[in-house]
């Protein structure tokens, strides 16, 4: 993208990104606007800084609701954060969001899942990097290069943003290991296609079988994907982990849906089974 130095910052995984803006832009006096459900870790260093939170429900499509979420903005905003919930936001959504969102509240939209997107109407914020002062969009090496346990994630803003979060950096955030990797990730051109055709097809492969079934699922352009069983999904969590078989945690506001991590066709043959029983 052909961005300097000064406009990246480094975490342990985007999980310290997000905590970095937390600490930069958030304080008692300041708000920030999520939707709900969202990652937990934004709250969640939230509370240190004592920041209100406003949760901004999902659309009954399971998408963000970004014309509330640029209303719940005002002058005591600090951050607002957008994350997944497996389906998009659309170019022209963003297009007009952006603008509706205060200039002194900092717009933080996490791109975690943007390799495996497959849908012409979605864009990365990349396109307004340096139109939006406020705008920082973070990726991380967790998901499509398969690196999670190794930890690595990065934003790109302004300078003025990017040294406002590095006065938050842990010294030495990270390792040489995983820097070695991240590079050697970066430059092998072939692994993002193949790793997401592999992983789309898989998925692909789950909805048709939920298909089968009649089961409901959110719309998915991730390495995931969001059931509903019909019940609290707490009891099933402990059903699967029996058979050995891990799924996601529970999300306190979407009680019956299991969320479900695509991987290894044979891991998902298993998982199929197991639902069934």
């Amino acid at each position: 993208h052909g961005v300097k130095t000064e406009n990246v910052v480094l975490g342990c995984g985007s999980g310290e990104i997000l905590r970095l803006a937390d600490m930069a832009f958030l304080s008692a006096e300041k708000n920030v606007v999520v939707a709900e459900p969202t990652f937990e870790a934004v709250l969640a260093y939230n509370r240190i800084t004592r920041a209100e939170a406003n949760k901004v429900p999902l659309t009954d499509d399971a998408r963000h609701d970004l014309p509330r979420m640029a209303e719940a903005c005002n002058e005591r905003t600090g951050l607002v954060y957008n994350n997944p919930t497996g389906t998009i936001v659309t170019k022209d959504e963003l297009a007009a969001f952006l603008p509706r969102v205060p200039k002194t509240a900092a717009i933080l939209v996490d791109e975690a899942y943007h390799h495996f997107v497959e849908d012409p109407r979605y864009a990365s914020c990349f396109e307004w990097m340096g139109k939006m002062p406020n705008l920082i969009v973070t990726r991380t090496f967790s998901k499509i290069y398969g690196m999670a346990g190794m930890r690595l994630g990065y934003a790109v803003s302004t300078p003025e943003n990017i040294h406002a979060m590095r006065l938050h950096q842990l010294q030495n955030n990270t390792n040489a290991s995983v820097l070695q990797a991240g590079l050697a990730s970066l430059n092998d051109d072939a692994l993002v296609p193949t790793v997401r055709k592999r992983m789309n097809d898989t998925r692909r492969w789950l909805c048709a079988e939920l298909d089968k079934d009649g089961r409901r699922y959110i719309p998915s352009e991730t390495n995931f994907l969001m059931i509903h069983v019909g019940q609290d999904v707490r009891p099933l969590i402990a059903e699967f982990r029996k058979r050995k078989i891990l799924v996601g945690r529970k999300f306190p506001s979407m009680g019956e849906w299991m969320r479900v991590s695509i991987g290894l066709p044979k891991e998902m043959e298993a998982f199929m089974g197991a639902l069934r029983e």
